[in-house]
């Protein structure tokens, strides 16, 4: 698991206890691109970015963090990312929360909409990851190693995560994907900015996520997962099943179980919490 890592740097604290650090600092709203959004307006995307306060090194692990929201709602200084950059800061990672395009046209199909939804965000990840690799390349402002990337997210974000690790060949682009519309193109790099660098990581962290399908492991790199979800989940289903909205089920999907059976059919790092009896999200409703 500390592959790559200094020796320095594997005392067996840092990155793996809060303690490692007492304090932190934040640099809020740091713009990474721009796109066009589902007004059709363009939208800024912004970045928190946390740091261990008193950090000796200058070539960290970036974390980079998607909250949740269904798409609809949430922020990158939501509740249910900010304890988590926080605590990984601390722990002595760079971490990065990230927003990016909401919105769903109520007005068209809704699992059409849906999916274009979590398209937009998984454009706007990989232009954040080429973000802090163009960064690293004019003065590495916020102290990256560049060749430890991670990417993660809660919900929605789950989502964006997992799809951005494994939707990775052209013949994986979702068939509800039309490249012409406005804020849609560029293939599975996206137009969200700072093109010409590469938007792969290391690997992924899923909370309470799914894949479209967990088939998009069969094609391309498997970049190892982790991920948590509650046995109980009314919105993203554990296993394979509908997400739900309102009651109302959107789009068939396969969830963490899935996702971990298909990851341990080819031998693909994983490793998966599951929390009995838990809904959606538990570790923003269960001090546990």
């Amino acid at each position: 698991p500390y592959a790559g890592f200094s020796q320095a740097e594997c005392d067996g604290y840092r990155y793996r206890y809060v303690g490692a650090f007492d304090d932190i600092e934040v640099d809020y709203d740091v713009p990474y691109g721009e796109n066009i959004n589902v007004n059709f307006v363009p939208e800024e995307l912004v970045v928190d970015i946390y740091s261990p306060l008193g950090d000796a090194l200058e070539a960290r692990p970036l974390v980079i963090i998607a909250h949740g929201g269904f798409f609809l709602a949430g922020s990158n200084d939501g509740v249910d990312v900010v304890s988590l950059s926080e605590d990984l800061a601390r722990m002595g990672y760079v971490v990065a929360s990230m927003s990016y395009r909401l919105g769903i046209d109520l007005f068209g199909d809704f699992q059409t909409e849906f999916v274009k939804a979590v398209w937009r965000g998984v454009h706007d990840s990989r232009a954040a990851v080429r973000f802090f690799r163009q960064s690293a390349e004019y003065g590495n402002p916020y102290g990256i190693d560049t060749s430890r990337i991670y990417l993660g997210g809660v919900s929605a974000g789950g989502f964006i995560a997992l799809h951005h690790a494994y939707v990775d060949d052209q013949s994986e682009i979702p068939v509800q994907i039309d490249v012409t519309d406005p804020g849609m193109g560029g293939g599975l790099e996206g137009l969200s900015g700072n093109t010409g660098l590469s938007s792969e990581v290391n690997a992924v962290f899923n909370i309470a996520g799914a894949l479209q399908t967990a088939d998009f492991l069969d094609v391309g790199v498997n970049e190892p997962v982790f991920s948590i979800h509650g046995t109980a989940d009314g919105t993203v289903p554990y296993g394979e099943g509908d997400i739900m909205y309102l009651g109302i089920p959107i789009i068939d999907v396969d969830g963490s179980s899935i996702v971990h059976a298909k990851a341990e059919e080819l031998g693909v790092e994983n490793c998966l919490i599951t929390v009995e009896g838990a809904d959606h999200v538990p570790h923003v409703w269960d001090p546990t």
